[in-house]
């Protein structure tokens, strides 16, 4: 049996300016990491439900959420703050990320949800 989860999920893959990103701060070459393992890093962030599914309702929803993601983002490959580019609106979110809204998520299994902070 499926189950209907309240929330709905944003599917974030790095932009060419993320990748450059990346190998900018590696300056010492230790991540090294290819195009592709950096696309291979996709992330779907849970977030608020869409209810309507209006332009403005995923804008609100983006507008809300994009702050947390990037930096989820930048710390995945990089704990340097620091070294982080300053993200101060969607637009240029939007330059380092492109992202899928995915209204519907429907839970396949009877497993319990374990959740850590990070």
């Amino acid at each position: 049996m499926a189950y209907l989860l309240n929330r709905s999920a944003v599917l974030i893959t790095p932009t060419k300016k993320y990748m450059d990103w990346v190998r900018s701060v590696d300056d010492e070459g230790k991540l090294n990491p290819s195009d592709q393992e950096i696309k291979a890093a996709s992330t779907v962030y849970l977030v608020d439900e869409v209810m309507t599914g209006t332009k403005e309702e995923i804008v609100d929803i983006m507008e809300r959420s994009y702050l947390e993601i990037a930096i989820q983002e930048f710390a995945a490959w990089w704990t340097v703050e620091e070294d982080w580019p300053l993200i101060s609106d969607l637009k240029e979110f939007e330059g380092y990320f492109k992202w899928k809204l995915i209204e519907m998520i429907m839970d396949t299994t009877d497993q319990a949800y374990e959740t850590e902070e990070v």
